[in-house]
């Protein structure tokens, strides 16, 4: 698994863009990207966004 280290400013980014983003594939990017910031697995990410490990990747 990749951790990422985000600083406090850009988590916050993240999470105002993602709802900001007119394309729904931006959004669900930034969702993945947000959940990884809390230190969730990809099974959990996959789980909560409904889509496989393969689509997660190649963000």
């Amino acid at each position: 698994m990749i951790h990422i280290n985000l600083k406090q400013d850009d988590v916050q980014l993240l999470a105002e863009g993602r709802y900001t983003q007119p394309h729904p594939r931006v959004m669900q990017k930034y969702d993945a990207l947000h959940l990884k910031s809390h230190n969730l697995s990809n099974a959990q990410i996959c789980h909560i966004l409904g889509i496989c490990n393969n689509t997660l990747l190649s963000f």
